[in-house]
């Protein structure tokens, strides 16, 4: 079935049309987001339940509240950044640390028509390149990584995760730019 607000063209009309209480384009913006919103939380922190939660709690905030928040163009900036500061919020709370997803955690994924070889061998090069990954992560700082997945994850630009990271644009710019330097360097010196 396909939605009715699949036609809008910008963010503007559709988050126009919730605010005005139309529970379509309520429903429509909570399925268009929810899994980006789950992923971008899950970097956060590695409490899958508490960042589902985190997500129940600012949906049902924004259903509540929807006549009251201001306007924006841009839904996911908006919701990742209110996302952010409930986690934060909360995580404070209850006195716990932020933590970035632990990326050995992977879902299963079925072969149903590999054979055992060609099995083992894809576990094999799975596990390489995760382990390449987790070693030019581990080069990076959390705040480093925290920019990383903005910008080449979410393709957030600058202007965008500096609001969000309350950092200046430059500072961001060479935030990513060490962070680039650094994971040139090791490829540079593993060849």
């Amino acid at each position: 079935m396909r939605d009715s607000f699949d036609n809008f063209v910008d963010d503007s009309s559709l988050w126009k049309s919730f605010q005005a209480g139309n529970d379509a384009a309520f429903t429509h913006i909570y399925k268009k987001y929810v899994q980006s919103l789950f992923h971008y939380g899950m970097q956060l922190s590695s409490d899958r339940e508490l960042v589902k939660d985190c997500i129940q709690d600012i949906f049902i905030n924004l259903y509540d509240n929807k006549e009251k928040i201001g306007f924006t163009d841009n839904i996911k900036f908006y919701l990742f950044r209110v996302l952010k500061n409930h986690l934060i919020n909360v995580l404070k709370r209850h006195q716990t640390h932020i933590a970035f997803l632990d990326t050995q955690e992977k879902q299963a994924e079925t072969y149903t028509e590999d054979t055992a070889e060609t099995l083992l061998i894809d576990i094999e090069v799975d596990l390489s390149v995760k382990a390449t990954v987790d070693k030019v992560m581990s080069l990076l700082t959390m705040r480093q990584r925290e920019i990383i997945y903005y910008r080449f994850v979410e393709n957030m630009s600058i202007d965008e995760i500096s609001i969000l990271t309350e950092m200046n644009y430059q500072s961001v710019a060479n935030v990513i730019q060490r962070s680039l330097k650094k994971i040139r360097s090791f490829y540079k010196k593993s060849e």
